[in-house]
């Protein structure tokens, strides 16, 4: 729940209250907030006087504004997807997005949300964030390729909802997905705060805080779990030439 760094002492939540426990060396590795666990607090990261971001959920599916059919609902579409913040690209990739019943999912719309995180981090703006999908750019697909060569649920889509032949899709972003449906957090202890090469507190030599406790946002693909076990073992060896 906190940390006493002057006198050395973690404090800690037991089954018959509040644990004391005295260390040499303290390694932080308990992770960020992608997990479904309501009663998170900050006063651990408080107690450091380190500089920190609040946690967000990170590599999720989006709610979007656009009602989604209750016949595209879990229906799953291959082609290119865009992200944009106003005129600006943000994030492109190829891959395949899932319907939710409010929103999109898939590999590709979880990278995106780093971007997405990125830009309203940079930008403190929260609105005008837009999806677009080309399910047309692949070979052998032209202006001239007849509609019945797509799947029917997304025929259907086009004429409900007006869009030309070939024209891709538009998704307004609304919110991300919450933790429990997160593969990792964005946010946490600031580079800045953290020695490079011990990892560190630059404020204090015997506190060392690793994996997703620390401000390294990655795409899909292990990269996160790379981070976790490579800092683990840099601090765990730092420790041991003492």
């Amino acid at each position: 729940t906190r940390i006493d760094r002057k006198n050395r002492i973690v404090y800690a939540k037991g089954e018959e209250g509040e644990l004391s426990i005295s260390y040499q060396d303290l390694i932080l590795c308990i992770g960020g907030r992608s997990f479904d666990r309501e009663d998170y607090s900050y006063s651990l990261l408080d107690s450091l006087f380190v500089k920190y971001k609040p946690y967000q959920p990170m590599l999720c599916p989006v709610r979007i504004k656009e009602k989604i059919p209750s016949y595209l609902n879990k229906q799953r579409l291959r082609g290119t997807l865009y992200l944009f913040h106003q005129k600006k690209l943000l994030y492109s990739e190829e891959g395949e997005i899932l319907f939710k019943e409010d929103g999109i999912s898939g590999i590709c719309v979880f990278n995106s949300t780093k971007y997405l995180l990125d830009e309203m981090e940079k930008t403190k703006e929260k609105k005008d964030y837009f999806y677009f999908f080309s399910y047309s750019e692949k070979e052998g697909i032209d202006d001239n390729t007849s509609l019945s060569c797509f799947p029917s649920f997304l025929v259907r889509y086009l004429a409900e909802e007006h869009y030309r032949p070939l024209e891709k899709l538009k998704f307004t972003f609304s919110s991300l997905y919450p933790f429990r449906e997160s593969q990792a957090s964005y946010g946490g202890i600031a580079l800045s705060e953290i020695d490079k090469k011990t990892l560190h507190l630059v404020k204090d030599e015997h506190i060392y805080a690793i994996g997703e406790m620390v401000d390294v946002n990655l795409p899909c693909g292990g990269y996160n779990m790379g981070v976790a076990l490579l800092s683990g073992y840099r601090v765990g060896k730092e420790i041991g030439e003492k």
